[in-house]
């Protein structure tokens, strides 16, 4: 007889989710960078919901979680609101690709660690990529992708289902 998987799992608060952020969002970035829970961006439908004809909205946030008083707090802003990208976890970071802002699909790419000298403020290097991507077409089928960052350096990402 199989042996049963036990999860434990807590409710995270939304203490210091301002506005429609408190309802929470679907399809965000999100990353551990170095240990700390990192959410960006996401969508929801703050007013009614959608099959209601409620329009749907995008966030630009940037939050941190922190355990110690189970709360959130703003560190930073995406480029644009955006959701539905993709988040690979990288040495002390994350890349976040692609994804839809509210009128198109986006090939934007951004390298993300935190600085800690500054009380875990985001910093974000773009990175250029010509792929259009959201999290439903990049795993498809195998992706190789040479993300040109703009000092030069290329790294490749190869994405697989």
């Amino acid at each position: 007889m199989a042996k049963p998987i036990v999860i434990n799992w807590n409710k995270l608060s939304d203490e210091g989710l301002q506005g429609h952020l408190a309802k929470g969002v679907s399809a965000a970035y999100a990353a551990f960078i170095d240990g700390q829970l990192i959410v960006a961006g996401g969508a929801n439908f703050p007013d009614k919901l959608g099959f209601e004809g409620g329009a749907k909205a995008f966030y630009d946030e940037i939050l941190w979680y922190n355990p110690a008083n189970n709360s959130w707090k703003i560190i930073g802003r995406l480029p644009v609101p955006s959701a539905y990208g993709i988040s690979i976890p990288i040495p002390h970071g994350a890349l976040w690709i692609g994804g839809n802002g509210s009128t198109e699909l986006l090939t934007s790419c951004y390298k993300v660690s935190l600085r800690y000298n500054r009380g875990h403020t985001p910093e974000t290097t773009a990175m250029e990529t010509s792929a259009k991507m959201d999290a439903n077409n990049a795993v498809k089928a195998n992706t190789v992708m040479e993300l040109n960052e703009t000092m030069g350096t290329t790294a490749t990402v190869e994405l697989t289902p």
